[in-house]
Order: C-alpha cells, then sequence, then structure tokens
C-alpha cells in the first residue's frame, strides 16, 4: 500500500511541474547505484576538448560513443564545448563501446570524468546532446536519459 501512495505521489509531483522541474526531479529519481560510472576504467590525458563530443587524448582523437553534440554552426555548439572541456578537465576515463574506430578512424569510447561520472551522461541531462540510438552497451540507458533530460538547448 505505501509503495502505491508512493508512486501516486511520484506521479502529482512529475505531472504538475514544468519541463526544467520535471527535469530535475526525474533525474533526481534515478538511484545513485543506476548512474552511469566506471571508477576503475582507463585513465587518459586530455590534450584538448574539439567540440562536444570529440577530444584529443594522449591516444589519439577519441569521439564519445554514447552522444551527438551540436556541430560549429549548429545552436549550443559553444555550450556543449565549454561543458565537455569542463567535465573532462586534465584527465578522462575511457570504456571501449562494441566498435573500435567510425567512418573517421577517431577511436569511439564512452568517456568519464577523472572520479568516473559518465561525461556522456552529463551532456545529455544538461541538454547539450542527443543520445545515440545507433548501438553501444549503454544506448538504452541513455537514450532513456533523454525522455528526462534538460530542454535547455535542443537543437
Amino acid at each position: 500500500m505505501l509503495k502505491i501512495v508512493t508512486i501516486l505521489i511520484i506521479s502529482v509531483i512529475f505531472f504538475s511541474c514544468s519541463n526544467n522541474e520535471t527535469s530535475s526531479i526525474a533525474i533526481g529519481l534515478i538511484d545513485e547505484r543506476e548512474k552511469l560510472t566506471c571508477k576503475e576504467c582507463d585513465l587518459v590525458d586530455v590534450l584538448r576538448v574539439i567540440d562536444g563530443d570529440t577530444i584529443d587524448t594522449s591516444l589519439g582523437t577519441i569521439r564519445l560513443y554514447g552522444v551527438d553534440t551540436p556541430e560549429i554552426d549548429e545552436k549550443c555548439f559553444q555550450l556543449a564545448k565549454t561543458e565537455t572541456e569542463r567535465l573532462a578537465g586534465y584527465r578522462i576515463r575511457i570504456e571501449n563501446g562494441p566498435r573500435a574506430k567510425d567512418r573517421y578512424d577517431r577511436k569511439l569510447a564512452y568517456v568519464y570524468t577523472e572520479n568516473g561520472d559518465s561525461i556522456d551522461g552529463n551532456l545529455i541531462e544538461k541538454g547539450f546532446a542527443k543520445a545515440w540510438e545507433k548501438d553501444g552497451q549503454h544506448r538504452n540507458y541513455l537514450m532513456n536519459l533523454e525522455k528526462f533530460a534538460s530542454k535547455n538547448c535542443v537543437w
């Protein structure tokens, strides 16, 4: 009975909020154990951030596997790039996806902060990226995250 009441309360709160409030509440409902993290993934030095989903590293150029961010001529390009720079800092952690390279010969990898938090997930939550729908072991997680993401920067 308590579970049903809790679900009803959450539903009422969820549906009575505006878009931004809904996003915050929904994201807040994701259990910490369910967040995409990788604290043991390999550390790589960041040389520079090219755009919101591409980073030059000590291993070469890495394309974030799970997201697509605006291109240079699209709305919110600079915001996405700046957020990736902030999250990446000087070192990132990387997790290989099912494909090693993209068509431009860039390494494909899920990318995490030095602390192990998903950069892909953070970009989606804040509305700076769309989830990559093609493939990848975290595809479903990221696509579900996008449903509740901020609509600040949809392009």
